[in-house]
């Protein structure tokens, strides 16, 4: 089949219109205000949303052109997400944005790919670095911050942000907090068990139990913990055969595995013959024979060789396990509490006598492992679409409270992003006429600026009526001429228009605010795909086959 070559300014538009859409689709949910998205799931059955990285996974298109160009910012998105796991649409936006005013850099002037880029890079380092000056820490019992930022994240959901609150308060920062639906479906509750995460994941699709949040959820399994690979799959056979016997789900943990044995896994998997994952083990080196120590201690088994297995009473348990993309979590364990709390002893003796700033941080680490406790969230609903609805909100509300307390928070509503604007214009000489290098700056502060544009649009309120700024002869400024200007990015100076209220505020004392690592990734991940789109002078694309 005849493949589709564009080039130059054609590849660019013709890559363009699949981001167009799909931003188009996804920044409509931006914003306490912003609006839901109708999908179809299949079946006929409608899926109702406000979660930016739901909507960005449900575009697809014949166009092969438009779907590159989709894909591509659907990709920086899904970083975003896994990172941070908010801030999708900001990502979307922002990506969007800055190559649609590189696009126009380039079709109207002949700019040197190379310093456009080197402007971009360095924009986004200066940006970076106003950024971490103006992030706010989060004291570890600072609720009264996280109810505030749960309670952005979550749309004014009052109810919500106290069950997240509520549930920090019991597992801490460390801890693990997921999100489940009501059994009764009519009562939203907290339950905190004691548990164990390291951040290891799926390493194949076949191990997925829910494909709509693709996780793996074993209940109630056995887990095997072997210090060494698996090599043969010999070695795990005589353990599926015992578990699969007694109608138990397994869990192994081990350094690696060979591809025959994890074969011999996915196989049955398949054939409906067994319910089963594995995880890779927890930490590197000799870190990681430590940790699988501890998770043995936490599931009731010993790390042993695979010649050491004789029969399923020396398997490990747990009462759920969850394993996502990027990280594992046993809620609860079957060991014993006596155990635990003696190697949790010593490893805080350890701790008092070690010298090295390194050491010490991996020996919390493992304290933080054995301790962390687990909260599941249980969400209601009045119907099946305001419960899922519902659920994908508060994963973002869990998620933002996550971020913050990493990496602490900033003013939100798009304040801090224009903030970030003027300080890249801060000693910026070229007024009118763009040189190349401050050509590649300006893609970022333009895209910085529309953030809470869309934020005011998706709240019913027009920019010039609100506190939105744009850029005017190189310069950030309000469109509101009324309203006082960004003259200085301190951040106590932080005014905008309430987009609940419709009044003006101080977006900080209100409590509107972000967590400082959403926007971080969101701004990395956007300012790198915008720079590999803006260096695309090609496409060659095949037409897919219609069956």
């Amino acid at each position: 089949m005849e493949s589709r070559i564009l080039f130059g300014k054609e590849a660019r538009e013709a890559l363009f219109e699949g981001i167009r859409e799909l931003s188009d689709a996804v920044t409509t949910t931006l914003g306490p205000l912003g609006h839901t998205v109708v999908l179809n799931r299949g079946y006929n059955l409608p899926y109702v949303t406000k979660d930016g990285v739901t909507v960005a996974r449900a575009y697809e298109t014949n166009d092969t052109v438009k779907g590159m160009g989709a894909m591509l910012v659907k990709m920086a998105a899904a970083k975003t997400c896994d990172e941070a796991g908010d801030g999708t649409t900001t990502t979307v936006l922002l990506a969007r944005k800055m190559i649609e005013e590189g696009i126009r850099f380039l079709n109207c002037w002949n700019v040197s790919a190379r310093d456009f880029r080197r402007g971009m890079e360095d924009g986004l380092q200066v940006a970076l670095d106003k950024l971490k000056s103006l992030s706010h820490t989060i004291a570890e019992d600072d609720f009264d911050t996280i109810r505030k930022i749960a309670l952005v994240s979550a749309n004014g959901d009052e109810e919500v942000a106290e069950m997240i609150v509520n549930a920090v308060s019991q597992v801490g920062r460390d801890g693990v907090i997921t999100v489940e639906e009501s059994p009764n479906r009519s009562e939203m509750s907290v339950e905190v068990t004691t548990g164990f995460h390291w951040n290891k994941g799926l390493i194949s699709p076949y191990f997925v139990t829910d494909a709509e949040r693709i996780e793996c959820v074993l209940d109630n399994p056995y887990i095997l913990i072997l210090n060494n690979r698996i090599n043969y799959l010999q070695e795990i056979v005589n353990v599926v055969q015992d578990v699969y016997s007694e109608h138990r789900a397994l869990l192994i943990v081990a350094p690696d595995i060979s591809p025959d044995a994890l074969k011999f896994l996915t196989q049955n998997i398949q054939r409906g013959n067994l319910k089963a994952a594995f995880v890779k083990a927890p930490g590197y080196g000799q870190i990681q024979k430590e940790l699988m120590e501890d998770l043995a201690c936490r599931v009731g088994t010993v790390a042993m060789d695979v010649s050491d297995y004789s029969s399923p009473i020396q398997l490990g348990g747990a009462p759920r396990v969850i394993i996502s993309s990027n990280q594992t979590i046993l809620v609860g364990g079957n060991g014993e509490s006596d155990k635990v709390r003696e190697r949790v002893q010593g490893i805080r003796h350890q701790l008092e006598d070690a010298t090295n700033a390194f050491d010490k941080e991996k020996l919390r680490e493992r304290i933080a492992y054995l301790t962390g406790g687990t909260a599941v969230l249980y969400v209601c609903g009045e119907s099946e679409v305001e419960l899922k609805e519902r659920k994908d909100r508060v994963d973002d509300a869990v998620a933002a409270v996550k971020s913050a307390l990493e990496e602490g928070y900033v003013a939100g509503c798009g304040v801090c992003a224009a903030q970030l604007a003027v300080a890249m214009l801060e000693g910026q000489q070229s007024k009118g006429c763009l040189d190349d290098y401050t050509s590649g700056k300006q893609c970022i502060v333009e895209a910085l600026c529309s953030v809470n544009r869309v934020i005011l649009k998706n709240s019913g309120i027009e920019p010039e009526d609100g506190c939105a700024w744009d850029v005017f002869d190189g310069n950030v400024r309000r469109l509101n001429s009324s309203l006082p200007e960004l003259e200085g990015t301190q951040p106590e100076f932080c005014y905008s228009i309430d987009p609940i209220t419709g009044e003006t505020v101080n977006v900080l004392e209100k409590g509107i605010i972000d967590p400082t690592k959403v926007l971080r990734c969101a701004l990395t991940n956007a300012v790198s795909v915008a720079i590999q789109f803006l260096n695309t002078d090609c496409t060659i694309a095949t037409p897919v086959e219609q069956k």
